[in-house]
C-alpha cells in the first residue's frame, strides 16, 4: 500500500478542519462561529483540491519520483508519525493547561530533543514565553486561553 506524504498531510488538516466545524456549532453569537466555520470550509476545499491533484498524479504517472511512504516498511513513517505526536501533544497541553505553559513547556522539550544544553533550554523557554506575555497580554491585552485547569 503506497500513500503519498503529502495525501497524509492533507487528511491530517481534513480532520482539523472537520473538528474545528463541528466545534463551532457550541457557539452562540455569529461573531463567534462565523471565522472557524469559514476556515474549515476553506481548509477542507485547499486539502480535497491537494489530494486530487495527488490522485490525478498518481494516474498519470504511477512511477513518480515523490517518495511514498510504506506502512509496511519499518522506519519510514517515522518523522512523519514524531512530527503528528508533536502536534497533538501541542494541542492536548494548550488545552488542559493554557496557551503560555504550554509554549513553556514545547519550546524547552523541542530544545532538549536537539541535544542542547539545559540551561539554554531553561533560558529560552522562559524568554520565549515571556516575550508571548509581553506581546499578547500587555501590548495587544488579549486574553489567550488559560486552560481547561486553570479556568476561573
Amino acid at each position: 500500500m503506497k500513500i503519498r506524504h503529502n495525501t497524509i498531510v492533507y487528511f491530517f488538516f481534513f480532520i482539523i478542519a472537520v473538528a474545528t466545524f463541528i466545534g463551532s456549532f457550541s457557539f452562540v453569537s455569529i461573531d463567534a462561529w462565523l471565522l472557524p466555520r469559514l476556515l474549515s470550509v476553506i481548509i477542507t476545499l485547499l486539502a480535497a483540491a491537494g489530494v486530487i491533484t495527488d490522485l490525478i498524479d498518481t494516474k498519470k504517472n504511477p512511477q513518480s519520483t515523490q517518495r511514498h511512504l510504506h506502512f509496511y516498511n519499518k522506519g519510514e513513517g517515522k518523522p512523519l508519525l514524531i512530527l503528528c505526536a508533536w502536534l497533538v501533544g501541542l494541542f492536548v497541553c494548550v488545552y488542559l493547561f493554557g496557551f503560555y505553559i504550554a509554549a513553556l513547556v514545547f519550546a524547552f522539550l523541542y530544545l532538549l530533543t536537539k541535544k542542547r544544553k539545559l540551561l539554554v533550554c531553561i533560558a529560552f523557554a522562559v524568554i520565549f514565553t515571556g516575550a508571548l506575555y509581553l506581546i499578547f497580554k500587555i501590548a495587544l491585552s488579549t486574553q489567550l486561553y488559560p486552560g481547561l485547569i486553570f479556568v476561573k
